[in-house]
């Protein structure tokens, strides 16, 4: 398993720990921003687009 991977398992079960059940594509944006393809403002804006917050 890749450093990446790992990070991705850590994210996931960290939520599930604290009783979050993210959905795939809340795992891809964290993904995304942990890659760098996206900046943590973009995954917020897209936050704000999809649920108006």
């Amino acid at each position: 398993m890749t450093a990446h991977e790992l990070l991705m398992l850590e994210i996931e079960r960290g939520q599930q720990v604290a009783g979050h059940f993210p959905s795939q594509e809340a795992l891809h944006r964290a993904e995304m921003v942990l890659c760098g393809q996206m900046t943590p403002d973009q995954a917020f804006a897209e936050l704000d687009a999809k649920f108006g917050l």
